[in-house]
């Protein structure tokens, strides 16, 4: 199956799933978001080869500070439309210097979804992207931002929603749930001591991402392949139930809970 052919699948299928995983009682109208679908294929110089390219991005059309917020978060400032022109622009400049440089027949792809949910003080974004420069496996990441709509909007982070004294349990709630997830993987317990490169870890210590996602009764984080496992591992994500992490939250973040 090609990479594009993949990605078609996973942009169908792909509101399915995120709708499973954001489950709001009453999403409020889209109408300040414009939604932009780019698809691109440019041929190289002196042969066969291509990069293809396909968006599918969120912006927002009127001027302030959501707007601000949103194309800082994605678009370095710019709006939507700007940054698939500069993105297209940099990849092309490089495939030529590659392409020119190697008889090898090289495709490049580069492929980016959003999806959007919103709450009345809430939006949660996924992006996902898919890239590949002809090496035998493409890069695949997924990341989620949560925005708090109300004044003064912003990206909030794992310090907005839990407490200094949350944090420091929370990471301890995190380090039983990446123990489960690698027992399960192998078949093997991780005892509590046992270090984590001891189960399918890279590394002992454990830092939480920013890359967070909340749904519906809980709490789901996510580490890149390759970011605390070998590559080989995929993905890892783990998920706490937002009844266990009542005490460990801020103001905000039970504001947060109770939107799901």
């Amino acid at each position: 199956m090609t990479i594009k052919l993949k990605f078609l699948l996973f942009v169908l299928i792909l509101p399915i799933v995120f709708v499973s995983c954001l489950t709001l009682s009453q999403p409020v109208d889209t109408d300040s978001f414009s939604f932009i679908e780019n698809k691109v294929s440019i041929p190289a110089l002196s042969s066969k080869n291509r990069i293809e390219f396909s968006f599918i991005l969120i912006d927002v059309s009127k001027a302030g500070p959501l707007q601000k917020q949103i194309r800082k978060i994605f678009y370095n400032g710019r709006s939507a439309k700007d940054y698939v022109r500069r993105l297209t622009s940099d990849w092309q400049r490089a495939y030529a210097k590659t392409n020119n440089a190697s008889k090898i027949n090289l495709q490049w792809n580069y492929e980016e979804a959003h999806n959007l949910f919103l709450s009345e003080s809430f939006i949660v974004i996924k992006r996902n992207t898919i890239s590949s420069r002809g090496g035998a496996r493409p890069d695949l990441q997924e990341k989620t931002f949560v925005i708090d709509r109300t004044v003064p909007v912003r990206q909030l982070f794992l310090k907005d929603i839990f407490t200094s004294q949350g944090l420091e349990r929370l990471a301890a709630l995190a380090d039983r749930e990446l123990r489960r997830f690698s027992s399960i993987k192998t078949g093997k317990e991780l005892q509590p001591s046992m270090a984590l490169s001891r189960g399918i870890y890279s590394q002992d210590t454990v830092t939480l991402p920013e890359n967070f996602c909340p749904a519906a009764n809980v709490l789901t984080f996510r580490w890149e392949s390759g970011e605390i496992a070998p590559s080989s591992e995929g993905a890892i994500e783990i998920s706490l139930r937002w009844n266990e992490l009542n005490e460990l939250l801020s103001l905000k973040g039970k504001e947060l809970a109770k939107a799901f």
